[in-house]
């Protein structure tokens, strides 16, 4: 499929996030795909021949979040705010 290809590709470093639909199947897997390779350095967003919907908004709004602050922890651990933001380059 197209995200193993991406990601033999580009040797790890290019996550693919492939949307169906932009409704709650969209979102669903959006979620699922998107989380799962966020510490990529790049990430493509596929949302080409999808069947269309309703959660345009809600995927851009999570796509622009912006890290504020950044800080390593006493224990060494990296860590970010907000914890979820996506700091790599898109392609969509």
């Amino acid at each position: 499929d197209n995200r193993r290809e991406v990601d033999k590709l580009s040797h790890g470093k290019i996550g693919y996030v492939y949307l169906y639909d932009m409704e709650a199947t969209g979102l669903h897997e959006f979620v699922r795909q998107f989380y799962s390779q966020i510490t990529k350095p790049g990430m493509i967003i596929d949302d080409r021949w999808n069947l269309g919907g309703f959660i345009d908004t809600i995927l851009f709004n999570r796509l622009t979040k912006k890290m504020v602050a950044a800080w390593v922890r006493r224990d060494g651990v990296a860590q970010q705010s907000p914890s979820d933001a996506y700091i790599g380059h898109l392609a969509a």
